[in-house]
C-alpha cells in the first residue's frame, strides 16, 4: 500500500513504437517530476480519447523538475520513436491514494 507523499518510481525497457503509460489506478494520483530516456521519444498527454503531443526529443535526455499530474482519467505517456528498444524512467510523488 502507498501513502500520500510516498515516492513513485517506474522504469521499463520499451520497444520501438510502444509507449510507457503513466496512467494510475482509479484511486491513485501522482505528480511526475522527472522522466528520463535513452533515445528518441515523444511526450503525450491524454484522457484516453483526446491526445496531445506535448514535446519530443531526438536523443538521450529527460524532462526534469516538472509537475506532470497523472490519474486514471488524465495521464501522460512516453512513446519510443528511437528505432530500437530503450529504457524510460519516471519518478515523482503520490498525491492521492
Amino acid at each position: 500500500m502507498v501513502n500520500v507523499g510516498d515516492t513513485y518510481t517506474y522504469s521499463a525497457t520499451i520497444s520501438n513504437g510502444a509507449s510507457l503509460s503513466l496512467q494510475q489506478s482509479s484511486t491513485q494520483c501522482v505528480v511526475i517530476h522527472n522522466i528520463c530516456y535513452a533515445g528518441a521519444v515523444e511526450l503525450h498527454a491524454t484522457d484516453g480519447t483526446n491526445d496531445v503531443k506535448v514535446d519530443m526529443d531526438s536523443s538521450n535526455g529527460g524532462w526534469l523538475n516538472f509537475a506532470f499530474h497523472c490519474s486514471a482519467s488524465y495521464w501522460y505517456y512516453v512513446k519510443n520513436t528511437s528505432g530500437g528498444n530503450l529504457v524510460i524512467t519516471a519518478d515523482g510523488i503520490y498525491t492521492h491514494t
